[in-house]
This record gives structure tokens, C-alpha cells and sequence, in this order.
């Protein structure tokens, strides 16, 4: 078996795990803590931080306002220091969790942020600040991790998010003219 043919196998196991896994209830959580937020803070560690770019490119595209968190400068704890009780956290992870954002979402945690954790490592370090979380079993030992099922998992929520903003517009639309309009809202095609 090729190198290909063996990542690509493990994928589609732990993409056929994460399908099974019953997840709805934790989806729609997110995704409204998501539409809820002023502003979501999206938080990502080594080889999750392209999903989290992600995130910030597909939530911008749907009118959720949201800051991309790097940490650049070692700027972490000052980056989150304005998340508020009216904002969420979204923390990808792909691994252990370094020691800087664990201070940094323990601080944003006292402060009362909502903390949502999209995570490909079960259990998590972060489970006992997250109050929603998407899980992925991991990969086997001495592969590389993949991102086919965080990515997988942010689709999904972007989708999720997209067909309420959805939702949300068709009722508006519906609903008689009385002075006060809704805003509108699109959904982008997937």
C-alpha cells in the first residue's frame, strides 16, 4: 500500500467514525453560539491554524464577525484580552494544546467568554472550558495527523451556520412590513 493509498484509507475510517458519532446535538451548539456571538476569536495551535483560516475566510463570507488570533509576537494573551461575555472562543486542535493557549483560554474562561472546541485529539486538555465541543478520534500513532476531519467538521458547522442565516432570511422575508426590517442575510453554496 502507497503512502497516498494508507492516509487516504485512515481518513475515510476516521471520516466514517466521525459520521457515526452522533454529533447533531453539539453541531447546532456551536453553530449558535457562532450566530450568537458579537465576535468570534478563532484560536488555532500548529497544524490546526489552517483550518482556523479557514473559519475566518467562510464566517467573514456569511457576516459573522470574527478576529483570526495568531499569537504572532507572542501576543496571545493580549490578542483575547478584549473577548468579552458576549463573544466566543473557537479553539481548533489537532494535538496537545501548548502551554500559552491553555493560560490564555483559562483567562478568557474567568472572564466568562463562551469556549467552543472543534478538536482532533479525544479526550481534549481544553473539555473542561468548553462549553460545546466537536471531537474527532485521532489518527493512529506514527502517521501524520491529517486535516480531512477538522476540516470535515468546520464545513459542516460553516454549512450549519449558513442554512440558519438562511432560515432566518426566509422568515424575514415572510414576516409583513411593520417599520422594522431584518437584516439580510445570504448563504453561501457548498
Amino acid at each position: 500500500m502507497s503512502v497516498l493509498e494508507e492516509l487516504v484509507a485512515e481518513d475515510l475510517a476516521l471520516l466514517e467514525q466521525l459520521r457515526q458519532s452522533g454529533q447533531g446535538e453539539q453541531l447546532n451548539q456551536v453553530a449558535n453560539l457562532l450566530r450568537a456571538a458579537d465576535m468570534v476569536y478563532l484560536l488555532a495551535s500548529a497544524a490546526a491554524f489552517p483550518v482556523a483560516c479557514y473559519l475566518a475566510y467562510a464566517l467573514t463570507s456569511l457576516g459573522v464577525r470574527n478576529v483570526l488570533v495568531s499569537g504572532v509576537g507572542g501576543m496571545l494573551a493580549e490578542q483575547l484580552s478584549s473577548a468579552t461575555d458576549k463573544d466566543l472562543l473557537l479553539v481548533v486542535e489537532s494535538g496537545a494544546c501548548p502551554p500559552p493557549f491553555s493560560r490564555a483560554i483559562a483567562a478568557a474562561s474567568k472572564r466568562s467568554v463562551a469556549i467552543a472546541v472543534l478538536s482532533g485529539s479525544t479526550p481534549s486538555t481544553l473539555s473542561k472550558y468548553a462549553g460545546a465541543r466537536l471531537a474527532t478520534h485521532p489518527s493512529k500513532k506514527g502517521t501524520p495527523r491529517s486535516l480531512a476531519v477538522l476540516m470535515t467538521l468546520s464545513l459542516t458547522l460553516i454549512v450549519a451556520v449558513g442554512r440558519q442565516h438562511a432560515a432566518k432570511a426566509k422568515v424575514a422575508a415572510a414576516l409583513p412590513e411593520r417599520g422594522v426590517r431584518l437584516p439580510r442575510v445570504t448563504a453561501c453554496a457548498g
